[in-house]
Order: structure tokens, then C-alpha cells, then sequence
């Protein structure tokens, strides 16, 4: 655990049985203040049951196993109310800093850039709401416009705005198609994808550009209109600008969750490999468990993500905390934990019994993965 602080509020033991129940155990964020994490811990688990053989996981100091036992022998294991908080900074996860063979970088340098882009991103939430306002306000001087004059048809500007907007929604649309590309198949996806928008692409630019004051409805008002066209052109200028503050943070979260793809830290030079320990598990059970992930993409952009209100505002929820990942229910056979039919002892040529623990750790990781999928 790399010296990562672990509590729990309460244990009980009963060695005859061989059964042990634990509460509340938490396994803390290691350099909290360093990394900024915000999450409360890594883990939280509200309760843990398990029937073993003690015998098997007694290890004494400078003698080892007793009885000669040579794996771990579990019988059933049940884990409830679990609660895991994954958060990145670049390429380094919270729970990366639990393995003492990988080489972590220093943290100063990604923190400040870390720092940097959260800075950037309250600057572009600050001018959307910005923008937000004084679209109100246009808003409410058309309509008071339109009850004046006592017409009971739709503003023209009203017709064009809509229309502007109905332009962002699609251009936004695409460029979300990339950032689900890159999510899913790295650059490689990110190259096909922009080859196959660059048509959509281009298509809504040029729509965006043609409402432009040569329009022959606007020609065709005279100087009835000259008023309405200058609100109108101001209006179209604001979704322009919030269209390039769009399409510049998606840029950048694509670039910023390709830190997900990134290889994570890498082994320092020279570490021993410890002699590997095994495990045979009866069963294991989890039950009602919640992944919490925070500025990591996961699986593909959903509606959750990017959103629209009613007047074609788009709201970005890329960044920060996500809709938590539930799994309700988790079972593991003995079989499923077992070693392949063809393993062998590599010096009595027996077959195997247990499994190494990286093994075990990698056969729950993916059972997790196909019931998420």
C-alpha cells in the first residue's frame, strides 16, 4: 500500500469459525495536499465478510508462511456498500500513488497546469454567462417589440436566431462525435473521425457564414429593419464567438483526455520483482458498489455530458465529477478464480492450485468491466 493510510471503525474476529467482519474500511489518498485530490478517500468499504483458513494467511517475520501453507486459502467473501473515487492529474491516477514500484513524476509541474486549466475553464463558464445575460436581454426587447407593433407573427429575428442556433447544435454535435472518437479509439479514431466530419464541418460553417446582412430577406426590409439587423448582427457575433469558445474547449478536453490513453508512470529502474503470492478463493460476492470518476473519459459522450437548453444554450459538463458507475450486484465462482487446466507447478510439474494475486485482482477488474458494459 505504500505506506497509504487505512482505517476502519470496527472488526470483529472469531478464530474458532475462522470468520472475520469488518466496518467502514477506508483506504485514504496518499499526498492529499499534494495532488489537490478532491475526492474524500480511494476507497470506502461500509462492510466485509470473509470465511478462511488463519493458518494460511499468518506470515511470521523472518520464517514465512506456517504449515506449510503456500497460498492464501479464502472460502467466501462478501463486500458491501462500496464507494471507489478515481481521479487523474495527467497521466497519474489517485490509486497509481499505492504502488511503491512506479516511478511518479513530481508533482509541482502537473499541478500548476492543472491549475492553469481550471482557470481557463472558470474564464469561459464567466463569458458564457456573460453571453447568457445579454441574450435575455435581446430577447426581451424583440418581444416588446412584437406586442408594440400588436403583430401576432413570429419576429424575423426570432426566425434567424433560431436558425443560427439550430447551426451551433449541429457543429457542436460534431465535434462531440470527436471527442467520443478519441475516447474510444485514440488518434487513430480521432484521424477517421475528422476525415469523415470534415464535410459536416464545412457544410455548417458555410451556413453560419451566410447570414450575413447580403441575405435577401434582410435586403428586401429596408430601413424598417435597419435597427432589428444591427440587435440581429450583434446576436449572430455573440454565437459565433461562443461557438469558437466551444469548439476551442472541446479542443482542449480531447486533448486533455487523451491523458487517459497515456501510459501510466512507468517502473523505476532497478526495482526487485518480489517472489509473487497466491490465492484460492471458494466465492466472492459484491454487492451495491459506485465508481466515482472525475475528469476521466469513460466509454463514449452521452447527453449527460453535453446538453441543450430550450433556446439552444449548450451546457458542458466534460470536466469534474460524473454520473457514478453502479453495480448492484457482482458474483465470482471458484471456478471463474481458478488457474487454466493446463498450468503446472514450474518445479514438481503438479498442476496449480492457486492463483498469483495480480491474477485475481485482474479476473474482479474485468468481471466489473462486463457487467458496467
Amino acid at each position: 500500500m505504500n505506506g497509504t493510510l487505512v482505517t476502519l471503525s470496527d472488526v470483529q474476529v472469531d478464530l474458532w469459525r475462522g470468520k472475520v467482519v469488518v466496518h467502514d474500511f477506508i483506504v485514504h489518498n496518499k499526498d492529499r495536499d499534494d495532488w489537490e485530490w478532491d475526492s474524500p478517500c480511494l476507497v470506502r468499504v461500509g462492510r466485509i465478510e470473509a470465511s478462511l483458513n488463519f493458518a494460511s494467511v499468518i506470515q511470521l517475520p523472518r520464517v514465512g508462511r506456517i504449515l506449510n501453507h503456500c497460498f492464501f486459502d479464502i472460502y467466501t467473501v462478501l463486500v458491501e456498500d462500496v464507494q471507489v473515487f478515481v481521479e487523474k492529474r495527467r497521466n497519474v491516477f489517485n490509486f497509481h500513488l499505492l504502488d511503491a514500484s512506479l516511478d511518479i513524476p513530481d508533482h509541482d509541474p502537473i499541478m500548476k497546469e492543472y491549475n492553469k486549466r481550471k482557470e481557463r475553464e472558470a474564464l469561459l463558464d464567466s463569458d458564457k454567462n456573460n453571453n447568457d445575460t445579454k441574450s435575455q436581454g435581446l430577447d426581451a426587447e424583440e418581444q416588446r417589440g412584437d406586442a408594440a407593433s400588436g403583430r401576432d407573427v413570429i419576429s424575423p429575428l426570432r426566425e434567424k436566431e433560431d436558425e443560427a442556433n439550430k447551426i451551433i447544435e449541429k457543429l457542436v454535435g460534431t465535434v462531440s462525435n470527436l471527442g467520443k472518437a478519441a475516447g474510444e479509439g485514440g488518434s487513430q479514431g480521432l484521424k477517421v473521425a475528422l476525415i469523415n466530419q470534415k464535410d459536416s464541418l464545412v457544410k455548417n460553417l458555410k451556413e453560419l457564414h451566410s447570414k450575413s446582412p447580403a441575405s435577401p430577406f434582410v435586403r428586401r426590409q429596408g430601413s424598417d429593419y435597419k435597427e432589428g439587423w444591427s440587435q440581429q448582427k450583434n446576436k449572430v457575433k455573440s454565437l459565433g464567438n461562443a461557438l469558437g469558445q466551444v469548439v476551442e474547449q472541446n479542443v482542449s478536453d480531447i486533448k486533455h483526455q487523451m491523458g487517459f490513453l497515456q501510459k501510466p508512470p512507468p517502473r523505476k529502474e532497478g526495482w526487485p520483482s518480489p517472489a509473487p503470492d497466491y490465492i484460492r478463493v471458494g466465492s466472492l460476492m459484491l454487492r451495491e458498489g459506485r465508481i466515482f470518476t472525475k475528469d476521466v473519459l469513460v466509454g463514449k459522450v452521452e447527453e449527460d455530458t453535453i446538453e441543450f437548453s430550450e433556446k439552444g444554450n449548450m451546457d458542458h459538463h466534460i470536466s469534474g465529477w460524473s454520473r457514478p458507475i453502479v453495480i448492484h450486484e457482482l458474483a465470482l465462482t471458484g471456478a471463474e478464480m481458478s488457474p487454466s487446466m493446463s498450468a503446472r507447478d514450474p518445479q514438481t510439474g503438479m498442476p496449480v492450485v492457486g492463483i498469483p494475486m495480480d491474477r485475481f485482482l485482474d479476473i474482479i477488474s474485468k468481471k466489473m468491466m462486463a457487467e458496467v458494459a
